[in-house]
């Protein structure tokens, strides 16, 4: 499909976090800058999240794409620090704050800008990109990992951007088992060639 808007936002959901999804639309709506041709699509179902984040990208019109998850408020400035990077050749590392805080001190802690990091879990690409490395795996966990290791293969680094800064709101995870979680594993593995 030829791209006729600047982004689409594309939000994968159960749609059972209802409320907090209305507040991740509402702050899309509210941070990228007027002037930028933009849509925020969502698709709920029980299907995994590279199902949904596949079916979202088939009908999705923007010259960029962003895969982002229904409890990630985006904080003013994301979408210019954002496109700051990407204009350098580099994928933007999303940086995950609760309360005030990085939610994860390892994947989340400030570091100067352009450093590698190596990986996202949310995921800004230009929609060139995005058909270079192809479809996300059918599965929920680890998906992000085995992404962040396509685009990277695909010459792209992830890096450190401070200023796409997102506030998790730690919405309830109904549809996560052990069973799942392991099957996804595996799956993640497989695809990686190791048994």
């Amino acid at each position: 499909m030829d791209a006729d808007l600047d982004l689409s936002v594309l939000i994968c959901t159960t749609g059972r976090r209802q409320e907090l999804l209305e507040r991740v639309v509402e702050a899309y709506r509210d941070t990228v800058p007027s002037g930028v041709c933009f849509e925020v699509d969502w698709q709920a179902g029980d299907s995994t999240i590279g199902e949904r984040a596949n079916q979202l990208y088939a009908r999705s019109r923007g010259a960029l794409v962003f895969f982002a998850c229904d409890d990630a408020v985006p904080q003013p400035g994301w979408y210019e620090a954002s496109t700051a990077t990407l204009a350098e050749g580099k994928i933007p590392a999303v940086r995950f704050m609760q309360d005030g805080k990085p939610l994860h001190e390892l994947y989340d802690a400030p570091a100067a800008a352009g450093q590698p990091f190596g990986f996202t879990r949310m995921f800004l690409l230009p929609r060139e990109l995005r058909e270079l490395v192809g479809d996300s795996l059918p599965i929920d966990w680890y998906g992000d990992i085995d992404y962040s290791q396509r685009v990277e293969a695909a010459g792209w680094p992830i890096v450190s951007c401070p200023g796409m800064v997102f506030e998790h709101l730690n919405g309830p995870r109904d549809w996560q088992n052990e069973q799942r979680d392991h099957q996804h594993y595996e799956l993640y593995q497989a695809s990686r060639g190791v048994r």
